[in-house]
C-alpha cells in the first residue's frame, strides 16, 4: 500500500464503529505524506485500539504528527512504531501519559541468534523475526528464556518460520510469563490444529497476553473452536485473530459467542 491508499483508507474509516485493528506494517511506500490523514483518523475514530506502522518509511516528523492525536484519543491502546522514533517521542511533554500505549519494534531480525541476545540481556520490549535462519535449537533456547524474561511485550514469528512443534514449545514456556502482551504467529502454514491444544492451555494459564494472531495458518475449524473455549474464563485476551472462514462455525457452535 502507498500513501494515496492510506489517505483514502483513513478517510473512509474516520466514523467506522466496528474496526478495532489496522495493520499497515511492512509497507515501504508509506511515508510521512499520509501521517496527517492517519492523525485525523485517530482524532475522529473511537473504536480503533491497535494501529501497526512499523517497517514503513514514516519519519520522525510524521510520528510527531501522530503523537499529537494521542493527547485526546483514549481508544487507541497500541501504536506500533519503529524503534528509531522512541527517543524523539520521549521528549514530548505528555510522553509519560501515552508511553504505555506505544510499542517500538526494535528490529526485523536477520539472524535468529539475535533473539537470544535480546532475551538474555532483557533489553528489548519487542522481538520480530522474519528470518529463515531460525532453527529448532533457537526455539529450545527461547523456551528456556521466556519464563523468566521480564521485558518482552511483543513476540512475532511470522511467514513460514514455525510449525506445530515450535508452537507447542513456545506455548509451554509462556504459560507463566507475566509481561508478554502480543504473540503474532500469522502466515505460518505449518501451524495446524495439532498445536491448538497447547495454545488453548496457554490462554487458560497466562494472565498477560492480550493479542494472539494465528490467521493465515492451516488451523482448521476444530482448532479454532478449541482456541475459543478458553475465552469463557480468559478476560485478558482482547484480540484472537483467526481466518475469516472460521467465523460462521464459531457463531453457530459457541453458545457464548455474542
Amino acid at each position: 500500500m502507498s500513501d494515496d491508499g492510506v489517505i483514502a483508507l483513513a478517510q473512509s474509516l474516520q466514523y467506522n464503529k466496528t474496526l478495532e485493528s489496522l495493520y499497515l506494517y511492512y509497507n515501504p511506500d508509506i511515508t510521512s505524506a499520509c501521517a496527517q490523514s492517519l492523525a485525523e483518523l485517530l482524532l475522529f475514530n473511537n473504536t480503533l485500539s491497535l494501529l501497526s506502522l512499523h517497517h514503513t518509511n514514516i519519519d520522525t516528523d510524521g510520528v510527531m504528527i501522530l503523537m499529537e492525536s494521542l493527547k485526546t484519543n483514549n481508544a487507541l491502546q497500541t501504536l506500533w512504531l519503529d524503534k528509531q522514533h522512541e527517543e524523539a517521542c520521549s521528549t514530548l511533554p505528555y510522553y509519560e501519559h501515552i508511553k504505555d500505549r506505544l510499542d517500538f519494534v526494535v528490529t526485523r531480525l536477520l539472524y535468529g541468534e539475535l533473539v537470544i541476545t535480546a532475551l538474555t540481556g532483557q533489553i528489548l520490549s519487542n522481538v520480530e523475526s522474519a528470518s529463515p535462519s531460525i532453527t529448532k535449537q533457537l526455539f529450545v533456547s527461547l523456551a528456556s528464556l521466556l519464563p523468566r524474561n521480564q521485558s518482552l511485550k511483543t513476540l512475532s514469528i511470522i511467514n513460514d518460520l514455525i510449525g506445530d512443534n515450535g508452537v507447542m514449545t513456545l506455548a509451554e514456556s509462556l504459560r507463566n510469563n507475566v509481561t508478554l502482551q502480543c504473540l503474532d504467529l500469522h502466515g505460518n502454514l505449518s501451524i495446524t490444529s495439532a498445536s491448538t491444544g497447547s495454545l488453548a492451555e496457554l490462554l487458560r494459564y497466562n494472565g498477560s497476553l492480550s493479542t494472539l494472531s494465528v490467521f493465515h495458518t492451516s488451523i482448521g475449524t476444530d482448532g479454532a473452536l478449541a482456541l475459543a473455549h478458553p475465552l469463557r474464563s480468559n478476560e485478558k485476551l482482547k484480540f484472537l485473530e483467526l481466518d475469516k472462514q472460521h467465523e460462521h462455525a464459531c457463531h453457530l457452535s459457541l453458545p457464548y459467542y455474542e
